[in-house]
This record gives structure tokens, C-alpha cells and sequence, in this order.
């Protein structure tokens, strides 16, 4: 099974309605995403691992906040 980890950014609405949150950008590492963060203002970073689904889309299988 493929994985793939990557950092979103959201905006703070993620810790009480993560549906309702908006992804600012979607980075490769954690440094990526601690270095872009302060753009954001009150960025939430949100380690996500995708997995590939039937050899045609990447699928969330977990988010989990790292700061």
C-alpha cells in the first residue's frame, strides 16, 4: 500500500469543525509548514497520511494537530 504524509494548514476553525475549516496550503515537511505558518496568521498544522485508493486517488486515512 502506497502512503504519502504531507502538513496541511488550517485556519483555527479546525479544532472545533474541521469541515468547516479552510486549507491555506499543503506542504511536504514539517520545517515547510512551521516556516509558512506565521503567513497565516493563526495556522493550525494538521499532519495528514493519504493512502492510494484502487490505482486512481489518494484518500485520507488520518489527521492528526501537530502544533
Amino acid at each position: 500500500m502506497k502512503t504519502m504524509v504531507d502538513y496541511f494548514l488550517y485556519d483555527e476553525r479546525f479544532y472545533t469543525d474541521e469541515d468547516a475549516a479552510i486549507c491555506f496550503e499543503v506542504c511536504e515537511t514539517l520545517e515547510e509548514a512551521r516556516e509558512s505558518a506565521p503567513d497565516y496568521g493563526a495556522a493550525v498544522i494538521v499532519k495528514t497520511v493519504s493512502k492510494w485508493k484502487n490505482g486512481r486517488k489518494w484518500e485520507i486515512i488520518s489527521q492528526k494537530i501537530v502544533t
